[in-house]
């Protein structure tokens, strides 16, 4: 009967034996990593060749077998996975996708692509995101993100990520005008301007960059810088439709008529059958006073257009011009008859007749025109002003308000309804109506002058009239109505020898005016010259015999 073996002796056998065996053991599984490592590698390049021929089923089995011998290898589960979604198995993509880790920025970036095709935008926003984040440098997901903050409303985040695309191509022209472009459509116009600014140090000789930031200089209200880069795109290259438009368009807004009529005539070169391009050169004729040659296209653009409306609008125009009232109505006239829904038709005919003295004809001619139109407010406003012609206040004011009805806050409207409200004793009402029209033009002299005139004329908040009236002076010092006002407002506030003095001024430069008179001798009789005050009432009274206040002044 053997004996038993001690428990340690056992351990140490069974110890040993291991030992004797390890290098054997290891050789082994060294020797299978290989192999599997091997088999992987195989199959993987197989998959990777048979997705390149199109052969999708084929690439999948082996990525699987590749996957068998070695499902720890990232790269072959990403293979696997695209592969499945070059076959539009989204599913299947994501699955596999999903498993890859640690997830890199290319993966983040797959899986972008993956939600975006499954259509779940937020999701492929925070993968492409995550993406970014991993690397600032990988352009793929940037150009998806601003694809997708666009397509989602997301504008100030595209922004940024066009910052950060422009950023990572500094030199590529292409890209920085993609940028400013997109800037330029979203209303970031100084961002817009630092992209095209930027694309014309990169290609200054480029038109495009100069057209796009002529453009960005047009939407933020700049119009002179504006001229200047359509100048300088139009110098690049042949002529161009588009550019020289915009040039005879802001040059005639600025008033720079010579300029604007050169870009128009070789705009009229470009495209000598374009109707448009005739009647804007004509158009500018007449405003610069060259009517004859105005008169002359117009001649021409008759005969080939005989129905458009709009030339005879024109050739009226260019009689009005010339005081040939016959020839202004009968085309104004033709105007209305070809187009009787068009308000400046109307309005000119009705001119015409103002220009004529025929007070009572116009207002028949506005009256008719409102049966047509549309567009009311011109013709309310022009019956105003002709219902004021014939001191017809009330009338005159009711008009003023349908036109400021519908035209709010238009600047002669507004003057010529605080005028009238003013002239039939509303006297608080006008100053309402004179304050808001200061808020739209501050530094509108006239409206400065007229505000603080009716404030000292009546006694009240003297001083802030004061300020006006200078304010007014400083824009044109020589008006002799504002030196009037300044010294009306003066005697009102107890300066009596400096009242006298402005007003004796403006007595100078205007000798034809009531009002100046007037106040002359109301300044004289508070100085205790009344003789001298009924000299100059008297004087008052030979340019407004109508006036009783002078009357009775006299006969006191």
């Amino acid at each position: 009967m053997c004996k038993r073996q001690p428990l340690a002796f056992l351990f140490i056998t069974v110890l040993i034996f291991f030992l004797s065996c390890a290098p054997a053991l290891m050789n082994k599984q060294a020797e299978k990593e290989k192999t599997d490592e091997y088999l992987s590698f195989h199959h993987f390049v197989k998959g990777e060749w048979y997705q390149l021929q199109g052969e999708l089923d084929s690439a999948i089995s082996e990525y699987h077998k590749a996957l068998k011998a070695d499902p720890q290898k990232e790269e072959i589960r990403l293979a696997l996975a695209k592969a499945h979604y070059k076959k539009e198995e989204f599913e299947k993509a994501l699955k596999e996708a999903l498993l890859i880790q640690p997830k890199t920025s290319v993966v983040w970036s797959f899986l972008g692509d993956l939600y975006g095709r499954m259509r779940q935008m937020e999701k492929a926003i925070e993968s492409y995101q995550k993406s970014v984040e991993l690397d600032s440098t990988y352009t793929h997901p940037l150009w998806n993100l601003i694809l997708l903050y666009q397509a989602t409303g997301r504008i100030k985040e595209a922004g940024s990520a066009w910052k950060k695309i422009v950023e990572l191509y500094p030199f590529n022209l292409e890209v920085r005008l993609q940028a400013a472009s997109f800037f330029l459509k979203n209303t970031e116009y100084d961002e817009a301007e630092r992209q095209y600014k930027k694309a014309t140090q990169i290609a200054p000789d480029d038109r495009e960059t100069w057209l796009g930031l002529a453009q960005t200089y047009e939407a933020m209200d700049d119009p002179e810088s504006a001229i200047e880069r359509y100048q300088r795109a139009s110098s690049i290259g042949y002529p161009n439709v588009y550019i020289t438009k915009r040039l005879v368009f802001l040059l005639k807004n600025q008033g720079r008529l010579k300029e604007a009529i050169s870009e128009a005539e070789k705009l009229a070169e470009l495209t000598p059958k374009d109707q448009t391009t005739q009647n804007i050169l004509a158009e500018l004729y007449i405003l610069n006073h060259q009517i004859d040659k105005a008169e002359s296209l117009l001649t021409a653009v008759k005969q080939d257009y005989p129905s458009d409306y709009f030339v005879f609008l024109l050739s009226g125009k260019a009689a009005l011009e010339k005081k040939d009232f016959a020839s202004a109505k009968e085309n104004f006239k033709k105007t209305t008859t070809l187009n009787d829904s068009l308000p400046d038709g109307w309005i000119y005919l009705g001119l015409t007749y103002l220009e004529e003295d025929s007070t009572r004809k116009a207002i028949e001619v506005f009256q008719d025109g409102l049966k047509n139109v549309e567009i009311k407010s011109g013709l309310y406003y022009y019956l105003g002003i002709s219902h004021n012609r014939l001191e017809e206040y009330e009338k005159a004011s009711v008009f003023f308000q349908k036109a400021d009805s519908l035209s709010p806050n238009a600047s002669h409207i507004l003057f010529g309804l605080g005028s009238s409200l003013e002239r039939i004793g509303q006297l608080d009402e006008s100053i309402k109506v004179f304050e808001r029209l200061l808020e739209i033009e501050p530094e509108n002299d006239l409206v400065l002058n007229y505000l603080g005139y009716t404030l000292a004329d009546r006694g009240i908040r003297l001083e802030e009239a004061k300020m006006m009236i200078e304010k007014a002076l400083e824009k044109k010092p020589d008006n002799p109505a504002y030196i009037d006002s300044y010294g009306w407002v003066l005697f009102k506030l107890g300066e009596i020898d400096r009242a006298e003095e402005n007003i004796r001024k403006a007595a100078e430069l205007l000798d034809t005016d009531a009002v100046i008179f007037e106040h002359l001798g109301d300044i004289l009789e508070a100085k205790g010259e009344r003789q001298k005050a009924i000299e100059y009432w008297g004087k008052a009274l030979e340019f407004d015999p109508e006036n009783e206040n002078l009357k009775k002044k006299l006969e006191k």
